[in-house]
């Protein structure tokens, strides 16, 4: 018998463990910037002829068209067999698509290997986030939430510091290492007692609640702990009833503007800090080398991840948002400064450790955080599931176009300023009327403050 509130620590140690699958999504992302140019020349780690500006923009292409693939066919997947077993057979794809990219002789073994990290990337990013929100005590929710990009951050800082001190292929071999320690922990915790309902596995359903709920005594069914968490089970099973789209439609239209807004300023402000990290010419500082350069901007991102962790079940996700969209801001007028003076010391250094800290302090974290949170219930799978397909749709076409963006930065002061300024000042007031309290609430206190606009 489990000591009393284990329970909690469960929970956690369970969101670490299958996190792990995501912190190799870091690597990843890492592993684009590190070697993106270096596939330009005969002499690259893997010896693969030298591509052209076309085949390395496919390179990163294939990635986001695995996510989206991943995304829906891996969620269906998880609905259907159950989110853990689907989390452990990506194992598969994601072990081959690092094989592929330290063995490749040619750029189609490196389009599929990045085409299996997409479709890994899209699938285990989607299923943790619905994990989590079946899985999370409230008063514990958004810490469980903010491991996922704690542990994507973490990944991207572990392949840049590696790259200084290690070859690439003892580099790839990591990530082989991360996904076995996957394999030996995460695989002994059960499935969300929700998932197993729903799937009709009751007595594992039973159990799993026992042990992430901390009810013991399940013959006693007077219990009124146990009365409610199986009543929740046992809504699953039963045709969604309740209240029209015409009454819940203010707090769905609510809540989805919220997530779209999230969604696009986390992947303007992502791809504005990968852009610098993996192309941009000031990456060449006087006072940095290029690989210290990176370690310091992921060193940033790190750190404001893991003081929105700390933070995130303290402090309304509300005033963390705007702190982030305020540092965001300020960043974009460095930036504007930088193109107009083109100082190489302090200023490319500054600009962009400011918007990758002010991101993972608030914008990037809660988009895991809140949308999950804020999605009525019974629309959260296709909510969640739909909000994921937007941010790699947008992510495709931010790839597919980001040198037409970034020469539109730099030539035009005023659309480098205003256009980002303004819209900043859109999400920061689309936050400010609509974000409700959700620190420590429960899902029914959430959906009603956003339906009434009372707590």
């Amino acid at each position: 018998m489990l000591p009393r509130g284990f329970h909690i620590h469960l929970q956690f140690f369970s969101t670490i463990f299958g996190n792990l699958l995501n912190l190799t999504y870091g690597l990843t992302i890492g592993w684009i910037c590190i070697y993106g140019n270096k596939f330009h020349t005969d002499s690259n780690p893997l010896q693969v002829p030298s591509l052209n500006s076309i085949e390395l923009k496919w390179i990163d292409l294939s990635l986001y068209i695995g996510a989206l693939i991943g995304t829906v066919f891996l969620t269906i997947a998880g609905d259907v067999f159950g989110r853990k077993y689907t989390l452990v057979v990506l194992i598969v794809p994601q072990a081959s698509a690092f094989l592929l990219k330290m063995l490749a002789t040619n750029a189609t073994e490196l389009y599929i290997g990045r085409f299996l990290s997409g479709f890994t990337a899209g699938g285990s990013i989607n299923l943790i986030v619905l994990y989590v929100a079946e899985l999370a005590d409230d008063k514990f929710r958004g810490r469980l939430n903010s491991i996922l990009p704690f542990s994507i951050t973490l990944g991207t800082l572990i392949i840049f510091t590696s790259d200084m001190f290690l070859s690439f292929f003892k580099i790839a071999s990591i990530s082989l290492v991360i996904l076995t320690l996957f394999l030996c922990t995460y695989t002994f915790f059960p499935d969300t007692p929700r998932q197993l309902y729903k799937i009709r596995r009751k007595e594992q359903a039973i159990q799993s609640l026992q042990i992430y709920r901390d009810i013991r005594d399940l013959e006693f069914q007077t219990d009124d702990c146990y009365l409610i968490e199986v009543k929740k089970l046992r809504r699953i099973l039963k045709k969604e009833r309740g209240c029209t789209f015409e009454k819940n439609g203010r707090a769905t239209t609510k809540s989805f503007i919220i997530s779209i807004a999230l969604i696009m300023l986390n992947v303007y402000v992502n791809w504005f800090v990968q852009f610098h990290l993996t192309w941009h010419p000031l990456l060449d500082t006087k006072i940095l080398g290029v690989g210290t350069f990176r370690i310091v901007i992921a060193a940033c991102q790190l750190s404001g991840s893991l003081l929105c962790l700390l933070l995130v079940d303290f402090i309304e996700r509300k005033l963390l948002l705007l702190v982030s969209i305020f540092g965001i801001t300020l960043s974009h007028i460095i930036y504007v400064i930088f193109v107009n003076s083109r100082d190489q010391t302090t200023l490319p250094i500054l600009f962009v450790a400011i918007a990758a800290f002010s991101l993972h302090f608030g914008v990037y974290p809660l988009t895991f955080v809140l949308i999950p949170e804020i999605i009525q219930e019974k629309i959260r799978i296709y909510g969640i599931t739909f909000m994921s397909c937007l941010m790699w749709l947008l992510m495709l076409s931010f790839s597919c176009v980001e040198w037409t963006i970034f020469n539109l930065l730099n030539n035009d002061t005023y659309v480098g300023l205003i256009i980002p300024i303004i819209f900043n000042i859109i999400c920061f007031v689309i936050f400010s009327i609509y974000v409700p309290p959700t620190k420590k609430k429960s899902y029914h206190e959430i959906f009603t403050h956003l339906n009434l606009g009372v707590e």
